[in-house]
């Protein structure tokens, strides 16, 4: 049975399979997209945020997302979001809002990476309710 981080890992080398497979064979532009970046920072949070509250299953998606995401952009880490959850609520209502934000970006991301946002925002949405029913 194929775990969330080999599917995400799959998913990720698909999308910049079809990226290469969809078009005539340009360079990629130097940050796939502003979304991926965006993605990114909101992980590396995210986990962070997870992680001081002892939701280990959930830091653990953040670190898959984080990365796939540092694969692809193949540059320094940036900083991550600032993501202040004091218990479980609140880190629900943070996953919620980067769940929108991803799901946006994916709306008008470059070819390929709009399923790798869209697979993200999906993961963020069921981590809010998740943290909704404990």
């Amino acid at each position: 049975m194929a775990t969330r981080r080999t599917l995400l890992a799959v998913s990720a080398t698909a999308a910049v399979g079809l990226t290469a497979a969809c078009g005539p064979a340009a360079e990629p532009p130097e940050i796939p997209d502003e979304g991926l970046t965006e993605a990114l920072q909101a992980a590396l949070g995210l986990r962070d945020a997870a992680e001081r509250l002892g939701l280990e299953e959930v830091a653990s998606d953040h670190t898959a997302h984080i990365e796939t995401l540092n694969r692809i952009l193949a540059g320094p880490e940036p900083e991550p979001t600032a993501v202040e959850a004091l218990d479980d609520a609140a880190l629900a209502e943070a996953e919620s809002e980067h769940a929108d934000l991803a799901a946006e970006a994916a709306l008008s991301a470059e070819e390929g990476y709009a399923v790798l946002l869209s697979e993200i925002a999906a993961c963020r949405g069921a981590h809010v309710e998740t943290l909704r029913t404990t």
